[in-house]
Formats: C-alpha cells, structure tokens, sequence
C-alpha cells in the first residue's frame, strides 16, 4: 500500500500538531475531495497534514477502501464504516453521485459483515464521537441511500427528513408537537409493513438497520398509524434508539404494555423533553417508570367533538382522564 507517515508538524500560531502523510493512487475511487484539487491527475502523489489525534491505523483503514472502489471491501466491520464515514466528511468529500455510489458499496461491505451476526447496539455508541463532524446535509444523503432499499416496491416514498413545507399532522395537533421538520424521522404504517417484509427476518439486515438508525441526525421521532401486528417491529426501533431525542410522538396508535416496556426501559429517553400522544387508544395499565419523570411534557390528546356551543363533552375529557392518571399520577407514586 502506498501510503507513508513522513513526520510530524508543529503548528506553533495555534498550538497543534499535524502528521504528515504521503499516498498515491487515490483517484482511481473517483471521488472529489475539496482537499485535493489534483485528483483527476493519474498516478499523482498527494500529501495531507493531519491533526494528531488521527492514528495511522484509522486512516489506512479508508485509504484501504478507497483503492478497493468497484469491490466489495470483505474487511468491513463497524469500526470501519465509522472509520470510512469520519474520513469522507473530514476531507470534505463532495455530495454528488459519485459519493452516493460509495455509500451503496459501504453499506453491502457492512451488511456482508460477521460482526453483524451478534448484538451491535453497545458498539454503535463507541463510535458517536465520530459523528459530531458530519454536516445535516452528509447524514441527510446517508439516509437517502440506505432508505432507497424501501423504495422499489410500489412507489413507496421516503419518510424520513420531511421537506419542511409538507405537514405532517393535522394543522389542529400542531401546537402539541415541534413543527421543526429538519430533525425529523416519521415512520408511518408503510413502513412497518416493508420493515417486515424486507428486514424482520434477517439478523444482519437488523443490525445494519440499527447502525444506519442511529446514523441519523435526528432530534424528533413521529409513529403514525401503527397497527398492532406491527407493535414488535415499533418496540425493536424504540429498543434500539440510543441517538438523544427531544421529542417522540405518536399518533394513532394503541399503547399495549411493549410500549410502555420500552419506554420505560431505555435509558436514552431520561433526556426526552416530550412524549405526545395523538388520538391513540390506551390498553395498558402499567405505569412510567420514575426514569421518565424527568421529562418537561407528557401530552395525551384524543380529538374531543367540539359541539355547537363551542364547549367540549363533559363525559369524554373524564373517561380519557381515568386512563390518563393510571398512567402518569400513579407513576409517580411508585
């Protein structure tokens, strides 16, 4: 492999130190790096300071992918799609097409994965940090291209980063929920249906699913029109979701006891500032656990008929009370 560590740098004006590095043959990926205005040039030398908390190892690891472009890259593991991932933004990679293809590669490298045969959610976490150098836009492509899988059956749409003119509920529920569409990802009935048809069965298409979930630059999660034979499916997501949320919502939904299992026994959602749930039926009788005390907003809103008069039915805000208080009055008094 040519690629070489020449020395290290000391940036004396602002205290750091970089490591240089010297390679060649990168332009056989036919990717375009800002960094590198000489790629197009074959058989060029490139060299690139680095700051030092960047090991050797790590950047050998995507210099090895890149000069495997057209194959799949068999030393794949979570490590190093983390690895590849950091570097591609790092050297500011440009979004086109050409970087949507290496993404496609990528995740058939992961998929292909033995590490993908065993739990892999303690794994993800590790690698977070990497994360905090991606842009909107890069997560946002990342998610495009692994979603695409959803998409060749029916003209199914993606339901992920909603353009933010589009309303996602009703206008009436949206003082209830955060209207910032930017951070969003709404999975909808059609989903869960495709989940399992495409992913349910297949270990590895789990864990892949799981990696990119908690890929995503999301802040707000919405759950619409869930049909109870999807409620596995829903509480495996929620299971699973170790990304810092603001916000869940459900809409149209029936909180069975899973629900309520999950939410409770996720300790990513002790930092949720709100739980709403939008005209959903509840058919459970536990409680939220003290964890979830924590959170600013509880929100339960079941659609009540405004009449003629312009007042709401007495009967139905004290039939929803009663099942409203089992779930959170009681709570906090366990």
């Amino acid at each position: 492999m040519e690629i070489e560590l020449i020395k290290y740098l000391f940036d004396k004006e602002n205290g750091i130190e970089y490591d240089k590095y010297i390679f060649e043959d990168i332009e056989i990926s036919c990717l375009k790096f800002d960094i590198f205005p000489n790629l197009d040039i074959k058989n060029s030398t490139q060299e690139i300071f680095l700051c030092r908390h960047i090991t050797t190892s790590d950047f050998e690891i995507f210099y090895r992918f890149i000069i495997s472009y057209y194959f799949l890259y068999e030393k794949m593991t979570i490590e190093s799609f983390y690895t590849i991932l950091y570097f591609l933004e790092y050297l500011r990679v440009q979004y086109d097409n050409k970087l949507r293809k290496v993404l496609i590669l990528i995740f058939l490298s992961l998929s292909q994965s033995t590490e993908l045969e065993n739990d892999v959610v303690d794994k993800i976490q590790l690698h977070f940090s990497k994360q905090k150098i991606f842009s909107h836009a890069y997560f946002k492509i990342i998610s495009q291209e692994y979603f695409k899988e959803f998409k060749h059956e029916n003209n199914f749409e993606p339901w992920i980063f909603i353009k933010e003119k589009n309303f996602v509920l009703f206008e009436k529920y949206e003082s209830f929920y955060t209207a910032n569409r930017k951070y969003l990802l709404l999975l909808k009935g059609n989903f869960f249906e495709k989940f399992s048809k495409k992913i349910t069965r297949n270990v590895k298409r789990k864990n892949l699913f799981i990696i990119l979930l908690n890929t995503f630059d999301l802040k707000y999660l919405n759950i619409h029109d869930l049909e109870s034979k999807y409620l596995k499916i829903c509480c495996f997501i929620l299971d699973n979701l170790k990304k810092t949320l603001d916000e869940i919502v459900f809409y149209n939904i029936c909180v069975r006891d899973k629900l309520i299992i999950s939410l409770n026994t996720n300790q990513t959602f002790i930092h949720l500032k709100k739980i709403v749930f939008l005209k959903s039926k509840i058919k459970t009788k536990l409680k939220f656990s003290n964890n979830l005390n924590k959170i600013e907003e509880f929100i339960f809103n079941d659609s009540c008929i405004i009449n003629k008069q312009n007042s709401i039915s007495e009967y139905q805000i004290l039939e929803r009370l009663e099942d409203i208080k089992n779930i959170i009055i009681n709570s906090q008094q366990k």
